[in-house]
């Protein structure tokens, strides 16, 4: 195993629109207006660079402007984009995001070349090589189901239900995707189907609420931070980066809690997605 941190799934552009509040049907102005790079996997990566790790991407964009400003950033931030495939005449994925005066957002989606995303032989081996991959669920099944089979160190950020044939170490999932997922609004029942199914080490955000590890035997919950929220995007992709991190880094379970909990705290106090992600040094330092 080398120390190759693989990052598979999603590039977008987020577009954010800031409002006091969202009203349906009817017409909003928006007097401040960002681009960033987004995407929960370059989300994930971003957050890894700036925490000291710089993870290789694999993902897919189109060749136009967007595809182009993503690369851009991605550079900045020290990510290997050598495994970013570009696709003539197809639009990268970009996602707008809605930010109200509380914090809250709302996105909508465009995927994009997200669908035409694959992976080639010489790099399923580099990522079975890896010391950590991170993958989200949806992208297309082939890749994941081949990448779950062929890895074994394998950190899951379960955003879709999907068959999981081979025990996944390592899992992430909010509250919304647990009952959906599980169809039980019961989070200890969900996340007993879960590890049945063969997730062994799950952990479940829960916003403001905090978090909960759960193995199949322990059961650990962390309070969230208390802090002024000014924009929740991205704040679940800084705690999944803070717990790879943390695992990375070999700490216990209620070290890396805190550790990914403190990520998420900065994240929701600034806005946007790969600005608002701390540095370690941030991280280290905070305090409530």
């Amino acid at each position: 195993m080398d120390n190759l941190i693989g990052c598979v799934g999603k590039v977008a552009i987020d577009i954010f629109y800031y409002v006091p509040k969202i009203y349906i049907a009817e017409n909003h102005i928006s007097n401040e207006v960002s681009t960033s790079l987004g995407g929960k996997t370059a989300n994930v990566a971003v957050a890894l660079s700036k925490l000291g790790i710089s993870p290789s991407l694999f993902s897919s964009i189109g060749k136009d402007e967007n595809g182009s400003f993503a690369l851009n950033r991605l550079k900045r931030w020290s990510i290997y984009t050598e495994n970013v495939k570009q696709f003539e005449n197809e639009k990268t994925s970009f996602t707008f995001t809605v930010v109200e005066k509380d914090g809250k957002n709302t996105m909508f989606h465009y995927p994009g070349v997200l669908e035409y995303f694959s992976l080639s032989s010489e790099e399923y081996l580099k990522l079975q090589k890896a010391a950590l991959v991170f993958v989200q669920a949806d992208i297309p099944s082939q890749v994941l189901k081949q990448i779950l089979e062929m890895c074994t160190n394998v950190f899951l950020e379960l955003t879709i239900p999907i068959e999981i044939s081979k025990r996944v170490k390592y899992v992430s999932l909010n509250e919304d995707e647990l009952r959906e997922i599980t169809k039980t609004s019961d989070i200890r029942k969900g996340l007993e189907k879960l590890h049945n199914q063969g997730c062994e080490n799950i952990f479940l955000k829960l916003g403001e609420k905090g978090s909960i590890y759960y193995n199949g035997k322990d059961l650990i919950k962390k309070p969230a931070y208390k802090v002024k929220v000014i924009d929740t995007t991205g704040a679940g992709d800084s705690f999944s980066a803070g717990l790879i991190y943390s695992l990375l880094n070999n700490y216990t379970i209620e070290k890396a809690l805190d550790f990914a909990t403190r990520c998420s705290a900065l994240t929701v106090s600034r806005k946007g997605t790969e600005e608002s992600f701390p540095n370690l040094e941030e991280v280290l330092s905070f305090k409530c």
